[in-house]
């Protein structure tokens, strides 16, 4: 709850709620912690054992390179709307700048807004929304940003915790601090071995963060919600950041963190385990989880809690819960309410009857009007559902008001302003939800899957984008063309006015007038068509296309016609045609990145006779990989098509980076640390210039270069997908949360 809702002149219901109290706190099974944690302004400052559990140390040969952001930096235009690529009932859903999950509103001035992107960043506004600018994330190692919380006496203070921690798209390297709205920041995870906040890039030890919370009366008190339990330091603004301490107060999976409104040292934490401390967070206890359906099956619990001032011995909250984090077994979702002093639950309705159940990964999308305890909004995909009975029953609000996948729902302190947080970005009601309108000028968090460019002077970029679909840059404009998550796309490197782009399940939409007008989805045909939906054109003959899936298809006709030219059901234990590969030099040749039905040990395939036009005649070669693990990209030499080099996605330090000789595959990417090697591109014009892109930043090397180069200067988001248009010389590059950027290709 963001709310400034402290009342301290209802005294019987805080004395009343003081006494609940006593019995939880006197069982208390913290009894050996002794740093102070009272209201009192009393940082620890003993001496520190100064050593690193971090995994972030970079020793890379750094080169500061100028890279251009081209956005979208703000909703683009919507093309076409109602027609064949953006139907009519998808209007208003799919457009906007990507996603964002949480939205914090200044208690002291609440047209200063924060709006926190899992994968972008923070992006800050002053004036209601009308313009945000971003927080200065873009400099940190890992730029997305999952919770931040603002000091009162210093507006300029402010403290955040990174990564993602409801779909795993970015993990966390902990808790930052800025003195000045984001100029500099300084981490503060501490180095004390036995006293730092815990962070992770191995792929199976992510931190993930839900809140970070500071106390109200001292905001040196900061607590911190994660996978890795409940954290808390009393030494957040130590001058020398090195020297904050923290302690995990708490084991279990939290969420959610909320001061107690009217008595600042009673505060609640949420997740797998609801607890509750007494003494400003020094000590605390658990208290009984709400009961639901199915709890057997569905062990992931995330709870979202809010207070009204109507109601101070009550606790709301929605409860949501799935078999496990970041699954699609998601389960019933229910409001229910917390007496303090009975220390039980009550369930006050089903979210799922009648209603789009709430998910865990959307566990914020629900409020109660500070002013007014009956006015309770929940959403999830779409719509926002309205309740004035205090949650008994629920309006369905008109759809189509802002985009799809609600994530947060925060009232503003009038009690009418509602801020919504989704794929889109961030939408606004000023009539107690009824009506929301988007407020994204300055937010330009896109997800870049897929990326194309013209081989033009001017910039002509068209991309997939999670959440928000197809949108292409033209003549210095964004367009939103196609709906849905969008992924790979191409460009006609012959005919720029001719355009494919995708959406999810093997649909294909064209265009032939630049952009004007999109056909029909051109379905591959193949059965079941990759989710991402991957195409390439085949680089001398424009006409043919091809899409994979478990049968790798083949159109010479712009996607009216397809024929299968490889099926993985005739490989007995292949599982589909994940990946496809082309050669940019010579048109009769294909590498093919296929799935075994476990999903593990990928296998690849490569043809020198793609385009026989008797199917039969096509052969497939099989071709051992140097390690195992899933490929991020391949990239065939230009001039020997038996030679190529193969990328992972791995973040642990081996294994990224492989190049075969055509005899035998050589490691190339020991020097490359954790950084997760996502894209590669070939300069064709260079003496073997190779590009990298991670979540470090650009890597390159050329033939006649020992060592690795780090390009500095893009923001910490993982990159996606890159391409180079020759014409003017440039590496476009699409990222996992910050868009696409570009930047002059490097002479030789």
């Amino acid at each position: 709850m963001h709310k400034d809702k402290r009342i301290h002149s209802n005294l019987l219901w805080t004395l009343a709620i003081v006494i609940a109290l006593i019995p939880i706190l006197a069982l208390t099974s913290n009894t050996q912690e002794v740093e102070s944690m009272a209201c009192s302004d009393n940082p620890n400052s003993e001496p520190l054992d100064v050593k690193s559990n971090s995994l972030f140390g970079r020793e890379f040969n750094n080169r500061a390179y100028d890279f251009e952001c081209l956005g979208p930096n703000e909703q683009p235009k919507e093309m076409n709307p109602g027609g064949r690529a953006i139907p009519s009932y998808s209007t208003g859903r799919g457009n906007g700048t990507g996603r964002v999950n949480y939205v914090y509103i200044n208690p002291v001035d609440n047209n200063n807004v924060f709006a926190c992107s899992p994968t972008g960043g923070l992006f800050v506004t002053s004036n209601n929304g009308l313009k945000w600018r971003n927080g200065g994330t873009d400099q940190l190692p890992v730029s997305g940003c999952a919770s931040v919380t603002v000091n009162p006496e210093d507006m300029n203070n402010w403290i955040i915790a990174t990564g993602d921690s409801d779909d795993r798209f970015m993990y966390s390297d902990g808790i930052w601090r800025t003195k000045d709205a984001g100029e500099t920041w300084e981490n503060i995870n501490g180095k004390n071995i036995e006293k730092t906040f815990p962070v992770s890039e191995s792929n199976s030890d992510w931190t993930l963060v839900g809140k970070v919370v500071a106390h109200p009366c001292n905001f040196n008190r900061i607590f911190v919600a994660s996978n890795k339990g409940l954290y808390a330091t009393n030494n957040a603004l130590e001058e020398d950041p090195l020297k904050v301490r923290w302690t995990k107060k708490a084991e279990s999976f939290f969420y959610d963190i909320e001061v107690y409104p009217w008595d600042e040292s009673v505060i609640y934490a949420a997740g797998e385990k609801f607890m509750v401390s007494g003494d400003c967070g020094l000590t605390w206890n658990e208290l009984p989880l709400p009961k639901y359906e199915n709890p057997e099956k569905f062990t992931f619990l995330r709870m979202e809690l809010e207070f009204t001032d109507q109601n101070p011995e009550h606790i709301y909250a929605a409860v949501t819960c799935a078999d496990k984090h970041g699954t699609a077994a998601m389960g019933p979702a229910s409001l229910q309410r917390f007496d303090i002093r009975k220390k039980e639950w009550t369930e006050i309705r089903s979210l799922r009857k009648n209603m789009d159940n709430m998910i865990p990964t959307r566990g914020r999308a629900f409020d109660i009007s500070p002013v007014d305890s009956s006015l309770v909004v929940v959403g999830n995909v779409q719509p926002v559902y309205r309740s004035t009975d205090g949650g008994k029953s629920f309006d369905k609000i008109e759809r189509g008001q802002m985009h799809d996948d609600i994530h947060h729902l925060n009232f503003a302190a009038d009690g009418k302003t509602v801020w919504a947080s989704h794929d889109g970005g961030v939408s606004v009601s000023f009539d107690g939800g009824l009506t929301f309108e988007s407020r994204d000028n300055g937010i330009g968090v896109a997800n870049v899957f897929g990326l194309a460019v013209a081989q033009t002077n001017e910039a002509q970029v068209l991309f997939g984008a999670y959440d928000t679909g197809g949108n292409l840059l033209r003549d210095g404009e964004w367009f939103h063309v196609t709906w849905g998550d969008g992924f790979e796309t191409i460009i006609d490197h012959s005919d720029p006015h001719v355009m494919f782009a995708t959406k999810q399940g093997g649909h294909i939409n064209r265009t032939t007038d630049r952009g004007d007008n999109w056909d029909d989805a051109v379905y591959s045909g193949a059965n079941k068509a990759e989710w991402h939906t991957w195409i390439r054109m085949n680089t001398a003959y424009s006409n043919v296309l091809y899409c994979a899936g478990d049968q790798l298809v083949r159109s010479t006709s712009l996607g009216e016609e397809w024929e299968t030219i490889f099926d993985v059901r005739e490989h007995q234990g292949l599982l589909t045609v994940y990946k496809i590969f082309v050669s940019e030099s010579n048109p009769d040749v294909m590498y093919i990145y296929c799935l075994r039905e476990d999903k593990s040990d990928p296998v690849l395939f490569r043809t020198e006779k793609l385009n026989e036009e008797t199917v039969a005649r096509i052969r497939w070669e099989k071709l051992e990989l140097p390690a195992k693990g899933w490929i991020s990209d391949l990239v065939i030499d230009p001039d020997e098509w038996k030679k190529c080099w193969v990328s992972y996605k791995e973040t642990n330090p081996e294994n990224k980076v492989f190049r075969y000789t055509g005899e035998k595959w050589i490691d190339i990417g020991k020097k490359l640390g954790y950084a997760k090697v996502e894209s590669m591109v070939l300069d064709k014009n260079s003496d073997e210039r190779l590009y990298l892109g991670s979540n470090y930043g650009v890597f390159t090397r050329s033939k006649l270069e020992k060592e690795w180069t780090c390009l500095t200067g893009m923001p910490g988001t993982w990159m996606k997908s890159m391409a180079i248009n020759y014409k003017a010389s440039k590496l476009v590059i699409g990222t996992h949360g910050r868009g696409v950027w570009q930047c002059d290709l490097l002479a030789e």
